[in-house]
C-alpha cells in the first residue's frame, strides 16, 4: 500500500507546480534585487548615455563645503580619501616645504632617480604613490632594514597600500622633478587611526569622467582659437571644459607657481589648454573643486594678455572666471 502511494503517478503534476511557484518566487525576489543596483550605479555620478541639453547646466558638482569634511570610518576599498589630496598638495607644494604630511597611497616600486636623486640608487629606493586620483608623488625611502623590507612587499606585488609620512625639503624641491619627497615613515595598509578621512566619492568621481565623452560643441574651437591666437589677444573667450589640477609651468608662466595654479582644460577632440588662474579666493575654490573632482566639467572664461602671449606656447591662456557644470551656448558666466 505504501509503495503504491509513493510512486503514484498522479503527484508528478503536483510535484511540478510546487517546483515552478518556488522558481517563481526566486525570479520575484532577482527582480526586486535588481533596483539597489541601479540606483548605486547613479548615486557614482556616472554620466548619462543622452546627448546632453545645452539649454542647461549638464552637470552637478559637489559643494567644496562637502567635500571638504571629514567623516565616517575608512572601509575596505580603493578609496584612499585623503584629507589633503596628492594633487593639491603637489600645486601647493612650496606652501608644504618642511612639512610633515601624511597619506594613504597605493605604491609600486620605480626606477626614477633624477634631479636631487640623480646619484642616490644605492642609498635610497624610488617608491610610486598615488591617492585617488591621477597625480602622483616620487618617495624614496632609505635602504635601511625598514626600507629593505618595503622594497621585498613591493616586489611581490604590482600594488602595495601604505600609510606614509612624507617631507620635501627645500634643499631639494626642484622645478623640474616636481613630485619628489622623502618617505620618513610608513606602515604597511591604510590606518585612520589618525589620519581624518575626506567625504566619499572622489575615487568614483575622478572614474566617472573619465568616462564622459559628451562633446562640449565650443564656438570657436579649441583649434580654431589656437590657429588665431593673435586675434583673441586681450579679448575673453568662453569654453565648456573638462579640466584637473596641473603642474606645468614653462613660457611667460614659467615663474608664476607662487601667483597662479596650473589647470590642464580638454575641450574639442584632442585639443586642450593649459590655463593659470591667480591663487586668489576664487581660485582656491577652483582648486579644491578640482582636488576632489578631477576632469569635472567647467565653464572658463579665458584670455591671452598681451604680455603672456607667446608662439613656443600656444595653449596658454589665464582663467579669468570659471563655473562649475556647462553652460547652454553660447556660454556665459555671470
Amino acid at each position: 500500500m505504501m509503495n503504491s502511494i509513493r510512486w503514484c503517478p498522479c503527484f508528478v503534476p503536483l510535484l511540478l507546480a510546487i517546483l515552478v511557484l518556488g522558481s517563481g518566487c526566486r525570479s520575484t525576489e532577482e527582480s526586486k534585487s535588481a533596483v539597489p543596483a541601479k540606483a548605486s550605479a547613479q548615486a557614482n555620478h556616472e554620466p548619462s548615455k543622452q546627448t546632453p541639453s545645452l539649454s542647461a547646466d549638464v552637470t552637478s558638482t559637489p559643494s567644496v563645503e562637502k567635500i571638504a569634511t571629514p567623516s565616517g570610518r575608512w572601509k575596505k576599498g580603493n578609496a584612499a580619501r585623503n584629507p589633503l589630496a596628492i594633487g593639491r598638495y603637489v600645486a601647493d607644494r612650496l606652501e608644504w616645504l618642511d612639512k610633515r604630511v601624511r597619506f594613504r597611497v597605493h605604491a609600486e616600486s620605480g626606477d626614477y632617480h633624477n634631479c636631487h636623486y640623480k646619484n642616490r640608487k644605492s642609498a635610497v629606493h624610488h617608491v610610486r604613490m598615488r591617492g585617488d586620483g591621477a597625480a602622483y608623488l616620487d618617495g624614496y625611502v632609505p635602504r635601511d632594514k625598514a626600507g629593505e623590507k618595503l622594497w621585498i612587499a613591493l616586489k611581490k606585488k604590482p600594488s602595495v597600500k601604505l600609510t606614509v609620512t612624507a617631507v620635501m625639503r627645500s634643499e631639494t624641491v626642484s622645478n623640474i622633478c616636481t613630485t619628489q619627497v622623502d618617505i620618513i615613515d610608513h606602515v604597511l595598509g591604510w590606518t585612520d587611526a589618525d589620519l581624518p578621512l575626506a567625504t566619499v566619492g572622489a575615487f568614483e568621481r575622478r572614474i566617472a569622467n573619465a568616462r564622459d565623452t559628451i562633446p562640449a560643441h565650443n564656438r570657436p574651437t579649441i583649434t580654431s582659437f589656437q590657429e588665431r591666437r593673435q586675434d583673441y589677444i586681450d579679448k575673453t573667450v568662453l569654453f565648456r571644459v573638462r579640466a584637473r589640477l596641473d603642474r606645468y609651468y614653462q613660457c611667460r608662466y614659467a615663474s608664476a607657481e607662487r601667483t597662479h595654479y596650473a589647470i590642464s582644460m580638454s575641450g574639442d577632440s584632442f585639443k586642450g589648454l593649459r590655463g593659470y588662474i591667480v591663487r586668489d579666493e576664487r581660485g582656491k575654490e577652483l582648486a579644491n573643486l578640482l582636488s576632489s573632482d578631477e576632469g569635472a566639467r567647467l565653464t572658463v572664461a579665458v584670455t591671452i594678455p598681451q604680455g603672456r602671449s607667446d608662439e613656443l606656447c600656444a595653449d596658454q591662456v589665464e582663467i579669468l572666471e570659471w563655473k562649475a557644470g556647462w553652460n547652454a551656448g553660447p556660454p556665459s558666466i555671470p
